[in-house]
């Protein structure tokens, strides 16, 4: 069994994100699957084997741990996962094409926490395994992958940040806060600095950075001729920025140039990928 985990608040998204994420998820799974959302939203709006949490409380006001998506780290807080069971979690606009169960697989063999690079080379990350440099790899937290139980004191950890910064300055601005604490994943590199891990790219990775490059040839010669494979092998993807968001994506013509993020480009090819979402939004 492997639990997924989730965290939606607000009314930005449908909760139709979660519902047919996890659809996609069992669709997918050659395991049990243990799906947790954590959610202000009615639980009604979500499929019924979906386990719903409310928020935890923490040091911060709600509104104050929004900032950053410093609410995506109450997938650490005690009594809201199965601390024993191998944990992937998710952003909500995440595509799910392939078996999980690889996921439990990686954690079983190296323990520690795994996370999307933001760079083509993690240098720090790489650095830092050959000589204590007491600097993190800033990783990104689209995708974590890890065991609940082995990071029972992040929390706490955190915690005691957030007081230490605010005690001398209780109307401190979020941006002059220390880096570390400004976000959720800024967070959770620091702390697991010594314990993370780059999940490949094979299995799981933004789009932009799978699936595109910064050269039109590049993309011919590499993505095209390679798309059926990167395909097999892939699990998970997420889209980031505005042009690829799913109303996007379903309108998109085959072999159409696509820029994303001023830099990355493609030629559409990537029918599987349109059928997920129009399916989704038909929903």
């Amino acid at each position: 069994m492997i639990q997924v985990a989730t965290v939606m608040w607000g009314t930005k998204y449908s909760t139709n994100y979660i519902n047919e994420m996890y659809k996609a998820i069992v669709d997918n799974a050659s395991c049990d699957i243990h799906f947790v959302c954590i959610t202000d939203r009615d639980p009604k709006e979500f499929d019924e084997n979906i386990i719903i949490k409310k928020f935890p409380e923490f040091r911060l006001p709600f509104e104050k741990m929004k900032e950053g998506c410093r609410l995506k780290l109450s997938i650490f807080k005690e009594g809201i996962l199965d601390p024993d069971l191998p944990t992937v979690f998710f952003d909500i606009d995440s595509l799910i094409c392939g078996d999980v169960k690889i996921f439990a697989d990686i954690l079983a063999k190296t323990r520690g926490i795994y996370m999307y690079p933001n760079h083509m080379i993690p240098l720090y990350l790489y650095i830092n395994r050959v000589i204590n440099i007491n600097k993190y790899y800033f990783c990104n937290g689209s995708f974590v992958l890890f065991y609940p139980c082995d990071f029972t004191n992040l929390i706490p950890e955190f915690e005691k940040q957030i007081h230490e910064s605010y005690k001398n300055n209780p109307d401190i601005d979020h941006f002059s806060l220390p880096k570390h604490i400004r976000s959720d994943e800024r967070f959770v590199s620091w702390y697991a600095k010594d314990r993370i891990h780059i999940i490949s790219k094979r299995y799981a990775g933004k789009f932009t950075r799978k699936f595109m490059e910064k050269s039109l040839l590049l993309f011919i010669i590499k993505n095209k001729l390679l798309n059926s494979y990167a395909k097999k092998q892939t699990i998970a993807i997420t889209f980031d920025g505005d042009e690829l968001k799913p109303e996007n994506i379903v309108a998109f013509k085959k072999n159409q140039v696509i820029l994303a993020n001023k830099k990355y480009k493609c030629l559409w090819i990537y029918d599987w990928i349109q059928k997920y979402w129009v399916n989704f939004l038909n929903k």
